[in-house]
């Protein structure tokens, strides 16, 4: 049997994406003789705690220099899984933060939204690389992006930057797409337009980013949120740690996993259109999606051509009407799942119009990410 290693698990085991990461890394084989140090009721163990400590490897959320410099004279194998530093003192492995941004761009893009803003946090990395990722996306476009950062947690005078939370929420046009850094941001946001008398998702989209499903479900409206692939990268943090214990070189010291789809919720569950006959089609489309309906009869339904569909349904939308069609199908798909849990799998693909349940997953798995089953047991 393979010695015992001790490993310290130095961050917030209660946040929902992380306790992903935790068992991400007990998936990897080789943790299986690992024993993990936490803090168990705290659920967070702080990386002063670690001072005395001799281990043989930390998974830690390194967050500001005076953290970097205790892990540094620890000398201990350490793996960074925080973004909030540009440079990481140990080696990292990390969320695509760009990625986060560009995804959200593409999603709201193809919700019509011609208005974007984000709320960021200062001199926070991940913060402004999702920022980038969602600017510079946007920016192909032609759209300009309004942007307000505020400091990290909560100080003394935490309501000086309420108040400039609010005057940016009123700046802002109606049917705005806003991205926040992470879910709590977009959750203040949603508490300010409830003060401000702004309709979410109606006057303004929110989005946020980790998919914290408790925080998310919980949030009024429910939040839409970019999902992190959290538990394949814990698996990716456990075996760079493996091979830092056992002295093996790294090939990279930043390895980036990609991040996954939005997991759309109330918040921006509207389509913001500004052609009518666009408006239309998508009306139809909506009505008519289990029906095998093609681009053809929708184009038909407003007496257009296909073409002249294609083009104008892409220029409102980013994206084509059978991509539309198909994202509608799946939407369809996810709420009967959900809301007829006494309904079989198979039945449910033919009451949708599939013609197996493998076609249904392989709708739910594009756009969702997950198969039939495993959207079935999110309820």
């Amino acid at each position: 049997m393979s010695q015992i290693k001790n490993i310290a698990l130095a961050f917030p085991l209660g946040v929902d994406h992380l306790a992903q990461v935790a068992f991400g890394v007990r998936s990897f084989v080789a943790s299986y003789n690992w024993q993990f140090l936490t803090n168990p009721e705290r659920h967070r163990l702080e990386i002063r705690d670690l001072k005395n400590w001799k281990g043989d490897g930390i998974i830690a959320q390194i967050n500001s220099e005076e953290e970097a410099e205790h892990i540094l004279k620890l000398g201990i194998s350490c793996i960074n899984i925080s973004g909030v530093l540009s440079d990481s003192p140990v080696p990292r492995v990390r969320a695509d933060y760009y990625g986060m941004g560009k995804n959200a761009a593409e999603y709201f893009l193809k919700k019509g939204h011609k208005e974007f803003a984000y709320y960021g946090i200062q001199n926070v990395w991940y913060s402004k690389e999702t920022q980038r990722g969602f600017e510079e996306t946007l920016s192909k476009y032609g759209y300009v992006l309004k942007t307000y950062e505020a400091p990290s947690g909560m100080n003394l005078e935490w309501f000086k930057e309420n108040e400039k939370l609010h005057k940016f929420l009123s700046s802002l046009a109606k049917k705005t797409a806003l991205l926040a850094a992470h879910d709590p941001r977009a959750v203040e946001v949603q508490q300010a337009c409830i003060q401000l008398a702004i309709q979410v998702p109606e006057d303004l989209s929110i989005m946020g980013i980790n998919d914290d499903a408790v925080q998310c479900e919980l949030s009024s409206p429910p939040l839409s949120s970019i999902q992190r692939n959290s538990r394949h990268l814990g698996l990716i943090v456990a075996q760079q740690l493996d091979g830092l214990i056992k002295g093996e070189d790294q090939e990279t010291t930043d390895i980036i996993v990609p991040c996954g789809e939005v997991f759309e919720r109330d918040s921006t569950a509207i389509i913001t259109l500004y052609n009518p006959e666009i408006a239309e089609v998508v009306e139809y489309i909506r009505l008519n999606a289990l029906q095998q309906i093609n681009v053809e009869a929708a184009a038909g339904h407003i007496g257009r051509s296909r073409r002249w569909l294609e083009y104008h349904f892409k220029d409102e939308l980013k994206q084509t009407p059978l991509e539309f069609i198909a994202r509608i199908r799946a939407e369809k798909a996810m709420e009967l799942l959900q809301s007829d849990s006494s309904i079989r799998i198979t039945e449910a693909a033919f009451k949708l119009g599939f013609s197996s349940s493998n076609q249904l997953n392989k709708y739910l798995m594009r756009f969702y990410g997950k198969n039939a089953k495993a959207i079935r047991s999110m309820q």
